[in-house]
């Protein structure tokens, strides 16, 4: 008997034992039961996937070696892989987003207001309840003509041959507003037809128009004022009582874009600036978005700047200070970036100001496909 107690004994002692270390390693092991708001709490608990993708423009623009670029620096920085998947259609781009393969996309700025109003390529799906992310540096843009064609100001463009682009709604628009800034008639021209903006910036190297939509520190710009053709700019000052009613115009057009004096563009220097437009880049997500995921990801764009400033001329200008420029603004905020400007102590009461009046402008919300 003495025997047998003792055995139970030591098997009760084992038991404890056993429970004793298994219990704190299962809790260890254990998966988060919640997911914690932004803010102090997220840089305790919250962890990132290990794998996100990002949607892009297309890859001949400038919106695709941005994304790669950034993201490149701020995978090496955070172990995240990432992946971006270039669209050139303002539709493609919107599915990728809508059916979840992306959290955020690269987007320009009138892919954006496209979206946030439910007009041209956004007629069918109405407005979309699109927040913004980051805000990039200034893109700079121009109606480009070959610098041999000789065509200065707006009435040499009378009777030449101008990229038109039935199919892509974006640059159409780009054309539409230089033609009306330089109060030049869609009859005064000869529209030649473009499947898309590639199409368009070929064209124009290869002399089959006398000018065409063209970023203006893009490979096709550059390779243009490289050339024995020379790369001109039709120039939009806005200096004169003319000048900015011709502006007007212009933003009747696109309301997102504004006058830019640069040297930056292919062919000018800081002896010799040019007067084109500029509009800035978005990092755009569903309003729906993980919060935590969104303020993350907009931490990582500040905090990994230092790093990928060097990657281009273009991501030096995706500073925070050319980010929150409250009269830059016409897309709403992610709730989760706000958050993440908060905890830095960047958000003010004018940013507040402009949030509220964009929500009023663009009220939608949860218009992803689910």
């Amino acid at each position: 008997m003495k025997k047998q107690r003792l055995a139970k004994t030591l098997v009760s002692i084992c038991l404890v034992l056993v429970l004793a270390f298994m219990l704190p390693a299962m809790s260890l092991g254990a998966p988060a039961k919640s997911t914690p708001a932004p803010g102090s709490a997220q840089k305790s608990a919250w962890q990132p996937p290990a794998s996100i993708s990002i949607g892009a423009t297309g890859v001949a623009t400038t919106g695709y070696p941005t994304a790669v670029g950034m993201t490149s620096k701020i995978g090496e920085a955070t172990k995240v892989k990432f992946s971006v998947i270039p669209a050139q259609r303002t539709m493609e781009r919107a599915m990728i987003l809508r059916k979840g393969e992306a959290p955020f996309q690269f987007e320009t700025a009138i892919g954006t207001l496209f979206a946030l109003k439910g007009t041209d390529e956004y007629k069918e799906l109405g407005p979309q309840s699109y927040r913004a992310a980051w805000v990039g540096g200034v893109l700079i843009q121009g109606l480009a003509t070959r610098a041999s064609a000789n065509i200065k100001k707006w009435s040499d463009l009378k009777g030449k041959k101008v990229a038109s682009y039935p199919y892509h709604a974006a640059p159409q628009h780009h054309v539409d507003a230089s033609l009306a800034y330089g109060n030049i008639g869609a009859n005064d021209v000869i529209a030649v037809p473009m499947s898309g903006y590639p199409a368009g910036a070929k064209a124009l190297l290869a002399g089959s128009v006398d000018a065409a939509s063209l970023a203006a520190e893009s490979a096709p710009a550059k390779e243009l004022a490289a050339s024995v053709q020379g790369v001109s700019w039709l120039p939009l000052p806005n200096i004169t009582p003319e000048d900015k009613a011709a502006w007007a115009r212009f933003q009747n057009i696109l309301p997102g874009f504004f006058p830019v004096r640069t040297p930056r563009a292919a062919g000018a220097s800081k002896d010799k600036p040019v007067d084109i437009w500029g509009y800035y880049y978005h990092v755009i997500a569903f309003d729906d978005t993980d919060k935590n995921l969104v303020y993350w990801f907009t931490k990582q764009i500040n905090e990994n700047y230092p790093a990928f400033k060097t990657v281009s001329a273009y991501l030096s200008t995706w500073t925070l200070e050319e980010c929150l420029k409250p009269e830059a603004w016409f897309a709403p905020w992610h709730e989760g970036s706000i958050q993440y400007f908060k905890d830095i102590g960047r958000w003010t009461p004018e940013m507040e100001a402009k949030q509220q009046t964009m929500l009023a402008t663009h009220p939608q919300k949860m218009t992803r496909l689910k």
